[in-house]
């Protein structure tokens, strides 16, 4: 997974193994307390390749994120936190992320200027 940008962040990648039904996602992440920051989804998968809408943060910082897969009850759970807005002030922690949901690849810390 990379993410690039200044303020503007987006997110791709390549999969595999991906299963019909199932949804690849980005979430952010704090590491005390953890809380979990569900940000886009579900990302565009064209053959092994995948990407994800872009993220508008508003001020600058350091953050990690990794991408979630989901199977069906997971997407369903995962599109009920995910905001229409992609922008950082609109994502809303939650300390849980929803059933159906696997951690699929690892953290990527990044920062915004």
């Amino acid at each position: 997974m990379g993410a690039t940008g200044q303020g503007v962040v987006e997110f791709a990648g390549t999969v595999t193994g991906l299963q019909p039904g199932e949804t690849l996602w980005i979430v952010l992440t704090e590491p005390v307390p953890r809380r979990y920051y569900p940000a886009v989804g579900p990302c565009a998968v064209d053959g092994n390749k995948w990407s994800c809408r872009a993220i508008t943060f508003d001020g600058p910082g350091a953050y990690k994120a990794f991408p979630l897969m989901a199977d069906a009850e997971g997407t369903s759970g995962m599109a009920a936190l995910v905001p229409g807005n992609a922008t950082s002030s609109a994502i809303e922690p939650v300390e849980r992320l929803p059933r159906g949901t696997w951690q699929w690849g690892p953290e990527v810390l990044f920062a915004t200027r």
